[in-house]
């Protein structure tokens, strides 16, 4: 398993993780009201809220398929 930083902006980081044949972009962004992590595009959590948003978030890699938790 393979993990590089490709974007790292003042509201969004982008990953990508790259296992055997497979590729995969985890990403986190920043919005006004609420922070959500990406995994290929889909939602997988989320905080919202003005103050205390941070959260602490993981990876998981089971059986070829990754869950963020």
């Amino acid at each position: 398993m393979h993990a590089e930083l490709v974007r790292l902006g003042l509201h969004e980081v982008d990953i990508k993780i790259t296992k055997d044949e497979r590729m995969h972009v985890l990403q986190w962004r920043r919005n006004l009201l609420w922070d959500e992590v990406l995994l290929d595009g889909k939602r997988q959590a989320h905080s919202g809220g003005f103050f205390g948003r941070e959260k602490v978030y993981g990876l998981v890699f089971v059986s070829g398929t990754f869950l963020a938790r």
